[in-house]
């Protein structure tokens, strides 16, 4: 069995902290890059946060939102750029933001990725004298997560999906959007954390991965990553070990797989975000022989582009406010 520990941890979920000092790396005062050996280093944490924010304010339309990436999930985008440019300090009422949050507000969707992210984002805005409209539309989507499924299962939309199965993508998100509201005081009850814990563990292939769609498809690194981070939040909240042992199945995965998901040129920056939150919940320090969040922090920096955006198999606006929610956190103490 693969030795770990469970961290558990109370009922709110903090989203991050800005504290950059705690990253390694170093720029001057301009934040260019420094020469090591006569080659250009990889930027510091900080230096790569200022230029993917820029990046993604180079991006922003004029009507307050950023182009829809991908295709037929309106809203999406916009909701990741707020929640990661908030997340990575700028202030709550910064006009650009204040701008796009506006749009956001009018955006009328049931769509469960766009419902997560952006009750992330209205959770990590509340400051200020919004604070209260801001409290009510979290509460408004994470009710609207909270009773789009009946068997913790979730697909692009809240209609139910077909035999309750769903996708563990969107399965995923609709817990992370919930988990917004915990944050912002909403009670969820257990019944629904019973409901997330039995669609995880069902979910489990015979290798101990966890694949996007159906059991006994293709096992993934970020679908892995999600069934560990859920399965542990579920029975954190339900005071549990009943997932204890699909825990140690899904890490034993990880730790054959982990060193070639971090060099895949293709990998989903989301990825990062599900090891993240993975290791909120999981003492690991290691996947295979790799410590694996400096590993994560490396590829970020190495691959961030000179304009300050990252490439991925959704667009560079979706990858680059990935990257911005990874960096911007330090590893938490829970």
């Amino acid at each position: 069995m693969v030795s770990r520990t469970i961290c558990h941890i109370g009922g709110a979920v903090v989203l991050g902290w800005v504290v950059l000092a705690m990253l390694l790396g170093g720029c001057n005062g301009n934040g260019a890059l420094e020469a090591e050996n006569g080659r250009a280093a990889a930027p510091s944490p900080a230096a790569a946060l200022r230029g993917g924010e820029a990046f993604l304010w180079s991006r922003q339309q004029a009507d307050g939102s950023w182009p829809t990436e991908p295709e037929g999930f309106p809203g999406g985008s916009t909701a990741l750029a707020v929640w990661a440019l908030l997340d990575a300090g700028v202030p709550a009422d910064d006009a650009r933001l204040a701008k796009a949050m506006a749009w956001l507000a009018a955006l009328e969707t049931d769509q469960t990725y766009t419902l997560a992210v952006r009750a992330n984002a209205w959770q990590t805005a509340r400051t200020g004298p919004a604070e209260d409209v801001l409290l009510q539309r979290v509460r408004d989507d994470v009710t609207r997560l909270v009773g789009g499924s009946g068997t913790g299962g979730y697909t692009y939309t809240l209609n139910a999906p077909p035999g309750g199965l769903g996708d563990k993508s969107n399965s995923h998100y609709a817990v992370l959007g919930v988990e917004a509201g915990e944050a912002a005081g909403l009670q969820i009850p257990q019944r629904y954390w019973q409901m997330v814990l039995r669609y995880w563990l069902d979910a489990q292939n015979d290798d101990g991965g966890w694949p996007y769609s159906l059991q006994g498809t293709a096992s993934s690194a970020t679908m892995t990553a999600a069934g560990i981070a859920t399965l542990a939040l579920a029975q954190n909240r339900l005071q549990s070990t009943a997932a204890d042992a699909a825990i140690d199945r899904g890490l034993g995965w990880l730790d054959t797989h982990f060193a070639a998901s971090i060099e895949d040129p293709a990998v989903l920056y989301y990825y990062f975000l599900a090891l993240q939150r993975m290791g909120r919940f999981v003492d690991r320090q290691t996947l295979g022989d790799v410590e694996w969040r400096p590993a994560v922090r490396r590829t970020l920096l190495k691959r961030q582009q000179p304009d300050g955006h990252w490439e991925g198999s959704w667009g560079p606006d979706i990858s680059t406010a990935y990257a911005l929610l990874v960096l911007s956190r330090p590893e938490p103490r829970e």
